[in-house]
């Protein structure tokens, strides 16, 4: 069984974008020497963003998973801070720093389960539960990924409820690039 697995949907459309995550994975894979493994769909127009997510998430046989968006970029020390993390907790928390058209938003956020929910303050942004997050797959099947945009937001109020992530490991540091768009032709791998 593979240890990790990172859940990416993407389209034709995207092949550059793809690509780039891809080679950018593939790099870090030669510095270490754990399981993993990228998991690539492409996006069927016939579901919502939210179902092409969850039958992504459903074919993995990973005893982790986090979703990665193909637009996003990774910080070259993803692997080697995620990977020796995985040893039994339920979530692996970080920070992420978010773009807008490119340009960084002032204020980092922080994903670890002590925040209860998603909000910000002048410090910063705050995440509990996020699917790009890795966590132990069977927990996040615990919940469906439906309907179009929010959907991530929908899954991690069902989740939270749930009271089933009990343990953690946070890594204080920046390993996810969230690259918004204002484009729509560029924005969601599938239909709202």
């Amino acid at each position: 069984m593979t240890k990790f697995e990172l859940l990416v949907l993407t389209m034709p459309t995207r092949k550059e974008y793809l690509r780039q995550v891809i080679r950018l994975f593939t790099d870090q894979r030669e510095y270490h020497a754990y399981s993993f493994n990228l998991r690539v769909r492409m996006c069927d127009p016939a579901y919502t963003l939210g179902e092409n997510r969850d039958m992504l998430l459903r074919s993995s046989q990973s005893e982790y998973v986090a979703f990665f968006d193909d637009d996003d970029i990774p910080d070259p020390g993803y692997l080697e801070s995620v990977m020796p993390c995985l040893n039994g907790v339920d979530y692996v928390g970080f920070d992420v720093q978010c773009y807008i058209d490119g340009t960084p938003l002032a204020k980092v956020t922080h994903h670890a389960l002590k925040f209860g929910g998603w909000y910000e303050d002048e410090s910063g942004f705050y995440r509990d539960i996020s699917h790009i997050n890795p966590m132990r797959r069977e927990l996040a099947l615990a919940e469906p990924l439906e309907g179009g945009h929010g959907e991530d937001v929908r899954w991690a109020e069902r989740m939270r409820k749930r009271h089933i992530l009990k343990t953690e490991r946070v890594i204080p540091k920046v390993l996810y690039h969230y690259f918004f768009r204002t484009r729509k032709n560029i924005g969601n791998p599938c239909p709202e």
